[in-house]
């Protein structure tokens, strides 16, 4: 954790939610994947990307409601095992996130997304938004799951 960003996220944490966080983060680090912390409306966000020239692999953010952190999952799509392994609690956040408007073929959305995921879970296809669809609380009981989908992502 090189230039203090990591440390400067986790003080704006709550007591509780910075052992979470900081486990996820270790994962990350340990996984060579280099972080940004960046100033937002709502707290510090720190970004973490697949290696020095890849896209995003997580991002963790402020909520007034408490952390929470954002997957952008690749490798995991296609394990269905992974996937269908999630808590319920997390299974819900997925089936509640919103729809992808580009892969629905409606155009409505920004031209310069990258367009959204599709999978299966629990053998039900989704068509997703990559902003919503992997976007979960920092709890206890969502720790480990978190730690699987990620490990999943990281180079072998």
């Amino acid at each position: 954790m090189t230039d203090g960003a990591p440390e400067r996220f986790l003080a704006a944490l709550g007591e509780g939610e910075r052992p979470l966080a900081q486990a996820l983060i270790r994962q990350l680090a340990e996984g060579g994947c280099p972080c940004a912390l960046k100033e937002a409306k709502s707290g510090p966000t720190l970004s973490f990307k697949r290696g020095a020239k890849g896209g995003a692999l997580a991002v963790f953010v402020c909520r007034k409601s408490g952390a929470k952190v954002r997957v952008y999952p690749q490798r995991a799509l296609a394990d269905a095992a992974l996937l269908d392994g999630l808590p319920e609690g997390m299974k819900d956040a997925v089936r509640r996130a919103a729809p992808c408007k580009r892969l629905a073929g409606s155009g409505a959305c920004n031209p310069r997304c990258p367009m959204g995921v599709s999978f299966s879970l629990d053998a039900q296809p989704l068509q997703l938004c990559r902003h919503t669809a992997f976007f979960f609380p920092l709890r206890e009981e969502t720790l480990p799951a978190l730690q699987r989908l990620l490990a999943s992502e990281l180079p072998a």
